[in-house]
């Protein structure tokens, strides 16, 4: 399906949370209704399944051309091809069986799921959080998707009811706090899959998606939807930009510091300058104390994150990683680290806060206890 690019968001974002209000979304408003109180009283079954043990041949068949595929269309045609052969459960088990992360390729497959669905709750239920949430994001991307069409009588509506823009921003702030979205899934990671929807139909235009991730209202959804839409960003939009513009851009410059650099700084710490050792942790860090307050503590905590994985195999510890700046820029970089651990490998988390002492090891236990996406940790230092 082609997304439609400039049109504004809000013109059709209201016609999709009318239609997700009342169990539709803009694909299948036409096909009948169902309430959202229906759907939480009554969740249906995981839909798209196909028993593991009826699918042998077709999944080594699938594989097979996985490893020969590239990504985004390609991957999405192949999902295609197979789903009913196999399942919405055999492509995860499959994709997780190669790369148990595969967030990116978890896209497309969120996708396929809820074009072939139509509704987000069963999509959710389906994805069971495969892809480290990739999928759901998927399911995000999807359902913001219009045809032209319907954005055209979206937009006709605006004009005939002057109260559309209001109730966009009276639904927004409980979008991600319906039950239909949260039996898998904490309200401040479905903030962060709509951020990657928000990011890719605004066809990576920063103010405007930042902008409408403030329709969410609370400053922690506010800023969880950032991180989804920097993320989307940095992974799809931004190589381009890593010389001719800056090291860090766009984070240097955007508002919500901390939530861009949280995922510029993993593709930082990937360049081939820092792979060879031309540039070290220490000039990191130098970059990150040159910049004011709220870039400057965005950068420690995005260092802290990027490093999280070297952290888990026990290549580095995290007082190494995080013995830079001062006890403020330290406190980002600990919870950067620890966050992201202890939402995949709490055991390894607590192990990796035994390393630290005093008021550092308790900031990162409690992170640790917290993991990623609570609503009510201290933002002290994720300042717009």
């Amino acid at each position: 399906m082609k997304i439609i690019r400039n049109i504004p968001f809000f013109l059709f974002l209201g016609f999709i949370l009318g239609a997700i209000a009342s169990g539709n979304t803009l694909k299948a408003a036409s096909e009948g209704s169902e309430s959202m109180s229906e759907m939480e009283e009554h969740p249906t079954p995981l839909e798209l399944q196909v028993p593991l043990g009826e699918t042998v041949p077709e999944r080594e068949a699938f594989s097979e051309e996985l490893l020969s595929v590239g990504s985004g269309d390609e991957l999405r045609l192949l999902y295609e091809k197979f789903i009913d052969r196999i399942g919405a459960n055999g492509i995860i088990h499959e994709v997780e069986s190669v790369n148990p992360t595969c967030h990116g390729v978890g896209h497309p497959l969120g996708r396929v799921i809820f074009s072939k669905l139509g509704k987000i709750g069963p999509s959710l239920r389906t994805c069971q959080d495969a892809c480290n949430s990739g999928c759901m994001h998927g399911v995000f991307m999807e359902s913001f998707a219009p045809d032209r069409r319907q954005v055209h009588e979206a937009a006709s509506d605006t004009g005939k009811h002057p109260y559309f823009i209001q109730r966009v921003k009276d639904q927004i702030p409980t979008l991600c706090s319906r039950e239909i979205l949260n039996d898998l899934y904490k309200p401040g990671d479905c903030a962060h899959g709509v951020g990657h929807a928000i990011m890719h139909i605004t066809d990576y235009d920063i103010p405007r998606a930042m902008d409408h991730c403030r329709l969410f209202g609370s400053y922690p959804m506010v800023y969880y939807c950032a991180t989804g839409g920097y993320m989307e960003y940095v992974t799809e939009n931004d190589p381009k930009n890593r010389i001719e513009k800056s090291l860090f851009y766009p984070c240097d410059t955007g508002e919500y510091p901390a939530a861009c650099f949280r995922y510029k700084m993993v593709h930082v710490i990937q360049r081939p300058d820092y792979l060879s050792g031309k540039l070290k942790d220490e000039d990191i860090a130098a970059r990150c104390i040159a910049m004011e307050n709220k870039y400057r503590w965005g950068c420690f905590h995005g260092f802290g994150n990027a490093k999280s994985r070297e952290i888990r195999s026990g290549g580095v510890g995290i007082p190494t990683v995080c013995r830079f700046g001062t006890d403020a820029d330290q406190t980002v970089c600990i919870d950067g680290a620890v966050e992201r651990l202890a939402k995949y490998h709490p055991d390894k988390a607590q192990a990796a806060c035994r390393k630290l002492e005093g008021w550092r090891r308790d900031l990162c236990l409690s992170g640790a206890n917290r993991g990623m996406y609570d609503l009510d940790k201290s933002f002290k230092y994720y300042l717009r």
